[in-house]
């Protein structure tokens, strides 16, 4: 079977409407798209104060819509939780994977929490993620909505360069994906995560293994900086990527998060731009189908 490419809205549903960004897509040539909760500026995110604001209506128009072009969503991206007493972030997490069941989404990314030094307090961070997680586990259920659990870095306060933080190495992210113990959580790799805090991307994808990995955020880095551009512009190896998901025969789409590739041009130059990335994703995506043959 053809791996279906994808990718993060968050760009397009920052400048454009949902639908005419989900139809340059559909044009660009994705086969399904990862919805963006966390756009600041999405119709989602605009409207989260405004209490008459029918969130269901529109997730079951965008369904619709999006059957009517040929195009899905593969998966989706939550909020990004802050700290375990921000009751309004949880619920906004919780509603989420609710209205991710409704666009027909199969898993959403809910980061961990990583609100504290990481050093020092990994087993801390490690228990309030278990509660995290297991509070969110029957709105999953409910919703048939795998969460998966993204790999994080984060800034050294001291010397001002990217460090280790939550699920950034191969054991402790599998350790946080088997402390749940449940068919409704997965593992989401970044990509482009797992280079910055210098974890060899091989080794990741195989302790990962098919029983975890079912979801990917891919992007290219220099090894310095979160460049979320598209691969091929920086540095990261995409042919050892490939091949080593296909040795371990992942099971799920190619998903860009890749979005600042697109900051550079002019909004009148977005459906070349999209067409373009799509491309570039069918072309890596294809050598992992080819690599899975051989």
């Amino acid at each position: 079977m053809r791996t279906k490419i994808s990718t993060s809205t968050s760009y397009l549903f920052e400048h454009f409407d949902e639908k005419e960004a989900i139809r340059m897509l559909a044009d660009a040539g994705y086969d399904c798209l990862d919805f963006s909760f966390s756009s600041t500026h999405s119709t989602l995110e605009r409207e989260s104060g405004r209490h008459d604001f029918d969130f269901y209506k529109l997730a079951e128009e965008l369904r619709a819509y999006t059957d009517r072009l040929g195009i899905s969503f593969n998966q989706a991206h939550a909020p990004e939780p802050t700290t375990p007493d921000d009751r309004e972030v949880f619920d906004a997490v919780a509603k989420s994977i609710e209205i991710a069941s409704i666009l027909g989404v199969k898993q959403i990314v809910v980061h961990p929490l990583h609100f504290m030094t990481y050093k020092g307090n990994e087993e801390k961070l490690k228990r309030i993620n278990y509660e995290f997680y297991s509070a969110l586990l029957p709105h999953a259920e409910k919703n048939r909505v795998r969460i998966a659990i993204e790999n994080m870095w984060r800034v050294d306060p001291k010397r001002k360069y990217i460090i280790h933080d939550t699920c950034a190495s191969p054991r402790e992210f599998c350790e946080y994906v088997d402390m749940m113990d449940s068919e409704w959580v997965i593992a989401c790799l970044d990509i482009g995560h797992c280079e910055l805090v210098g974890e060899n991307i091989p080794e990741m994808i195989r302790a990962l293994g098919p029983g975890r990995l079912h979801a990917l955020h891919v992007h290219d880095v220099d090894f310095l900086h979160d460049n979320h551009t598209l691969p091929g512009i920086c540095r990261v190896d995409y042919d050892e990527v490939v091949r080593t998901l296909a040795e371990i025969g992942y099971d799920g789409e190619f998903t860009l998060e890749a979005n600042c590739f697109l900051e550079g041009f002019e909004l009148e130059f977005m459906g070349e731009a999209t067409r373009f990335m799509a491309a570039r994703a069918r072309f890596l995506a294809d050598k992992l189908d080819s690599c899975r043959k051989t």
